[in-house]
């Protein structure tokens, strides 16, 4: 049977190209473990030196510390990498305007925070303990912010720490697996791992004063802003915006830094 046999070959075909994207996906893997094996040692052999966390080291190493000598530290929880070991500085340039200080997290294994810092730490509660030991002595104030994943983790560290405020745009507030498929990345632990850990912010009730800025045109951000809003100290903002960046749109309409001054000064 001719048709018989051209249906045999293009299974056998399709099958040939799965298990090649079955080991080119192994092989990747194998890669970006290794990669990330070798930021992790270069992280430590930094700390371990004492070497000055600016310049290039500054775009590999998991934090940065801006001491402007003020009694307010702003720590800031960057978003998922969107590229290798170069996750984006969202803020930066409008915070540059405010007497605060800035302890700022990248979370190069790409996992909410939950595994903690690259080189430093290994969970949450150790980063927690870090940004404590780490922040400027003249803090008297500190606030966590975030955007999307770092938002979560914003929202998460700054409650189980009880910060004096929590400003998240555009955050996940719970990491179910709908939400844990749209937002991973190759780093990310897998989530199977991820569903045995407690991961729902409104387990962590407490009188951090909290700001979630989203977008409402945004399904996604509206139903986690919305998950967390009879929550007492939570306050949301939102705007007309369909897009997840919720940062780049306050920027762009010249809103962002409106938006910074009054969280940082109540």
């Amino acid at each position: 049977n001719v048709f018989g046999n051209i249906d045999h070959a293009k299974k056998r075909i399709i099958n040939d190209n799965q298990k090649e994207i079955e080991l080119l996906e192994q092989e990747s893997a194998a890669i970006n473990n290794k990669l990330n094996q070798l930021h992790e040692s270069f992280v430590r052999y930094i700390i371990s030196s004492d070497k000055k966390i600016t310049d290039v080291p500054s775009q590999i190493a998991p934090y940065e510390i801006i001491n402007k000598n003020s009694s307010k530290t702003l720590v800031v929880f960057s978003g998922m990498a969107t590229r290798p070991s170069m996750p984006v500085k969202e803020f930066f340039s409008t915070l540059d305007k405010f007497d605060v200080n800035v302890l700022y997290l990248k979370d190069f294994k790409q996992s909410w925070y939950l595994d903690g810092l690259l080189g430093v730490t290994s969970s949450d509660e150790e980063t927690i303990d870090w940004i404590y030991d780490n922040i400027p002595k003249a803090t008297k104030n500190i606030i966590f912010m975030g955007t999307s994943a770092g938002g979560y983790a914003a929202l998460r560290l700054g409650m189980k720490s009880n910060a004096n405020k929590v400003i998240a745009f555009s955050p996940q507030t719970y990491l179910d697996q709908s939400t844990y498929n749209m937002f991973k990345q190759k780093s990310t632990l897998i989530y199977d791992e991820l569903k045995k850990r407690d991961v729902d912010i409104r387990n962590l009730k407490n009188n951090t004063k909290i700001d979630v800025h989203f977008g409402k045109g945004n399904l996604v951000d509206l139903k986690a802003a919305l998950y967390i809003s009879d929550l007492s100290n939570v306050s949301l903002y939102e705007y007309s915006f369909d897009g997840h960046n919720i940062g780049g749109y306050l920027k762009k309409n010249s809103l962002l830094e409106g938006v910074l001054k009054d969280a940082l000064s109540g």
